[in-house]
């Protein structure tokens, strides 16, 4: 995880950073690149994208919450995700600090150190992050980790090789 933020640090360009066990929409690249390049140019402020929404947003009191609607779908503005981003090299080189500890994710005794809530999630306090609605990928980690509104089934099924 840290090698895949650091490696972003030497570059000049939009960079998307995704765990395995994701299953996108054939369309999510183009729409998150187009999302971000709006609000960018509307703004001049660069901002993260996180390609799904969970089902907590639905569950508990969220706010305050931000809704803009894009050509294609609407987006969600969100303090919680994931370390599954989309976002400029220079957020990563700006907040270095809320990145460099991902390198303890995949240590069991260190891992809350890595957690997002102690690292990614921290960009949220000076840069604006939108999930789509419906989400444009899902974690097929776990059931209650799919977003709500998103139909992986049919994306799986149609993914799948002929038989």
């Amino acid at each position: 995880m840290r090698q895949q933020f650091k490696m972003a640090t030497d570059d000049d360009a939009i960079f998307y950073f995704c765990e395995d066990g994701f299953i996108h929409e054939e369309v999510a690249i183009y729409e998150m690149w187009r999302f971000y390049n709006r609000i960018y140019e509307l703004s001049g402020q660069h901002l993260v994208i996180h390609p799904q929404e969970h089902e907590n947003l639905y569950k508990e009191s969220y706010g305050p919450c931000y809704l803009f609607l894009s050509d294609f779908r609407h987006w969600r503005s969100v303090s919680d995700a994931t370390h599954v981003i989309f976002t400029h090299s220079f957020v990563v080189k700006k907040y270095w600090r809320y990145f460099k500890n991902t390198k303890y994710v995949g240590e069991y005794n260190k891992r809350r150190l890595g957690s997002e809530r102690r690292t990614t999630n921290r960009l949220f306090r000076h840069l604006p992050c939108f999930a789509p609605i419906p989400a444009l990928a899902g974690h097929l980690q776990a059931t209650h980790l799919l977003p709500p509104f998103f139909d992986w089934r049919a994306l799986w099924n149609e993914s799948a090789p002929d038989r």
